[in-house]
């Protein structure tokens, strides 16, 4: 059956409403205003998992969820810029958190605070972030669990503290600090975590391998550390 003209005009304006038809070309930020949200979202998505340095594609995706102040998307997508930048595009980093800063939860904020310094680490224990690509670690909160002693409370301020630390811009006083934890407490994963992201930051073998001898097999993630060493020594 041959096509009418008026059906294949009907067509092609459709597929004009399809991302795929020219998000991927589209320059301009607001994306919302042309493209459905969700099927724009859902496209920004995918392209992200497909081309995780595509920025373009990132901070269009954080800005729909940021006007749509969704937290939970939004959230996603600032993770995947740090992990898609790593230690790379603080000045990206550090605006695209400011504009979210009314948007997001504090555990997200707190969260991506300390990545400012550190980077993004697809391994990192994080939030929970159903709406990230490109994560591949088991999510968590940053909220304290009820300890039964005094001292399992003084370490999880330690890392808290740390993290403040990492804020402001004192790298050795959190990574100081989260050494201590890591002494004391070897098998705490979220002290391991951000230590080995400030280890990856600073290129710094030596301690690397010093902190894992004085934890021993206690580690609680020893693959981790394995990766992590493999990948400092690889620049030495």
């Amino acid at each position: 059956m041959r096509m009418t003209d008026n059906g294949a005009h009907d067509l092609l304006a459709h597929a004009a409403d399809e991302p795929v038809f020219g998000l991927d070309r589209a320059r301009e930020l607001h994306v919302r205003s042309r493209w459905q949200r969700r099927t724009a979202g859902d496209y920004l998505a995918h392209t992200v998992a497909r081309e995780p340095g595509n920025l373009v594609a990132h901070v269009q995706r954080i800005v729909l969820w940021l006007e749509d102040r969704n937290d939970d998307e939004a959230f996603g997508a600032l993770l995947d810029l740090c992990i898609g930048l790593g230690n790379r595009g603080l000045d990206l980093r550090a605006r695209m958190l400011t504009a979210a800063y009314g948007i997001i939860s504090e555990p997200h904020r707190q969260y991506l605070r300390a990545a400012l310094v550190t980077g993004g680490d697809a391994h990192a224990h994080h939030p929970p972030a159903p709406c990230s690509v490109l994560t591949r670690s088991l999510a968590g909160t940053l909220d304290a669990v009820s300890a039964d002693t005094r001292g399992a409370a003084a370490e999880y301020d330690a890392v808290a503290q740390a993290r403040d630390d990492l804020f402001a811009g004192n790298l050795k006083a959190a990574q100081s600090a989260l050494e201590r934890v890591v002494g004391a407490q070897p098998e705490r994963a979220d002290a391991g975590m951000d230590l080995l992201a400030i280890y990856r930051h600073t290129r710094d073998l030596a301690r690397l391998r010093a902190t894992r001898a004085r934890a021993g097999d206690r580690l609680a993630d020893p693959s981790a550390w394995d990766e992590a060493e493999a990948a400092l020594a690889a620049l030495h």
